[in-house]
């Protein structure tokens, strides 16, 4: 219902997230909860909502869980064999095989902070496992005897923590928050947790969700693929394009048959090709662009100074405008708080405006759950404006064929553009 009233494009990424100013807390609900069972829960409620929007950690862990789980947070053995995988595939492997066949989670474990008092944080050697969260009393033992239960999983819930150097004395700008799922009118009562990082902070996310709702989460994910199946034949040719653009490989038709490029180097190969063609297409239809009311040949820049309003190409045209990835007058800061909020997925990304360089535009994309920021330059080339990631040596007509191009291609980016932040109307 959500997502037809907004006019936005079914995934199975968007959810409806809970929002407790007061206690500076925020989640996103999974797909089997009642809205109406969330509110009973509201001690007070002036300034609590709920949103619609995307959260691209939602699902992603089913697909690639690489990304949640660092090897050294998990006490998981990974066996040596003769497969041809590498050791990252086999991990990953035993991942997917512990999440879909409904063998137990391995032990997640590092070290957070916990709040003791009001301005008092505490370095422990956290475990979590089916049974609860513990701290060890000892370094990091994890004999029994030195285990201390801090909360069990089946009564709390999981949130993120606004700005919790602020409101809550946190060491760092990373911090979760396990809160009774009852009425809680004190912060008191709040268990305040501060990981290492981002990517820790994702992981004890990530599994205390696998934990606690465990083959309820698993049915989730396949309803809402088997939703997205059904949504995506409805839909036109154009829109579902767009949508699995993401399941896209290199492929190589020189032979009989085509075959997928599996080799990484060879692929940046396909890719700088692929570029290069991409560029005499692009160039030939500028040159070759044809008036349709005198008919004869005129270049691309000649047209559009006579005639505007008949045929705009390029960046003048502001098609770039429309699209629901661009995110016009927002700051660099205000780029990586919106990122953020929807997920630190890799590849996940938006483009704005430099508001530092004039005629310049910025792509924000996530990697390595951190916010990387490319400035995307625009050139003259031919007498056209041209727009560019890496100084001209990949030049495009607009902004729209530069996302095409790099959610098909890394190219120089740390990875290729997999997941657009949208703009709600």
């Amino acid at each position: 219902m959500m997502v037809t009233k907004s006019h936005v494009v079914h995934d199975k990424n968007w959810v409806i997230a809970e929002s407790l100013p007061k206690l500076y807390l925020e989640r996103s609900l999974e797909d089997h909860e009642c809205l109406s069972s969330v509110q009973k829960n509201w001690a007070n409620s002036d300034g609590n909502k709920f949103m619609f929007r995307r959260d691209f950690c939602k699902y992603e862990v089913f697909v690639n869980p690489n990304q949640f789980f660092p090897p050294t947070m998990m006490d998981v053995h990974v066996p040596d064999d003769d497969s041809l995988l590498s050791r990252t595939e086999r991990y990953k492997n035993l991942l997917l095989q512990n999440m879909f066949c409904g063998e137990c989670m391995p032990d997640i474990q590092g070290f957070m902070q916990m709040k003791e008092g009001k301005k008092s944080w505490k370095k422990h050697f956290f475990v979590l496992r089916s049974s609860g969260l513990y701290y060890s009393s000892k370094g990091t033992s994890k004999d029994p005897q030195h285990l201390v239960l801090f909360s069990h999983l089946n009564d709390v819930d999981l949130y993120h923590v606004t700005n919790p150097k602020k409101h809550y004395a946190a060491p760092r700008n990373v911090c979760l928050c396990l809160k009774p799922n009852r009425i809680v009118t004190d912060s008191k009562e709040l268990k305040l947790l501060c990981p290492e990082d981002e990517q820790a902070r994702t992981c004890w996310m990530t599994g205390f969700r696998l934990i606690k709702y465990g083959n309820q989460l698993r049915d989730n994910f396949q309803a809402a693929l088997h939703a997205e199946e059904r949504l995506n034949h409805a839909e036109s040719p154009s829109d579902q394009c767009a949508m699995n653009v993401k399941s896209r490989v290199a492929m190589d038709f020189t032979g009989r048959g085509g075959r997928v490029v599996d080799d990484p180097n060879e692929a940046l190969g396909v890719a700088v090709e692929e570029a290069h063609q991409w560029r005499r297409k692009v160039n030939g239809r500028l040159i070759s662009s044809h008036s349709p009311l005198s008919g004869s040949p005129k270049c691309a820049g000649s047209f559009l100074s006579e005639n505007p309003a008949v045929s705009r190409i390029g960046l003048s045209s502001g098609l770039h405008m429309a699209q629901p990835w661009f995110h016009s007058g927002i700051s660099r800061e205000e780029a990586v708080q919106i990122i953020a909020k929807h997920g630190l997925v890799d590849g996940v990304f938006l483009v704005r405006e430099s508001l530092s360089i004039p005629n310049a535009y910025v792509l924000s994309m996530a990697h390595n759950h951190k916010v990387k920021h490319c400035q995307i330059k625009t050139l003259e080339y031919n007498n056209h404006t041209m727009v560019s990631l890496d100084g001209g040596h990949t030049k495009f007509s607009d902004l729209l064929q530069l996302v095409d191009f790099y959610q098909l291609n890394a190219g120089g980016l740390p990875c290729h553009l997999t997941y657009h932040v949208s703009r709600l109307p």
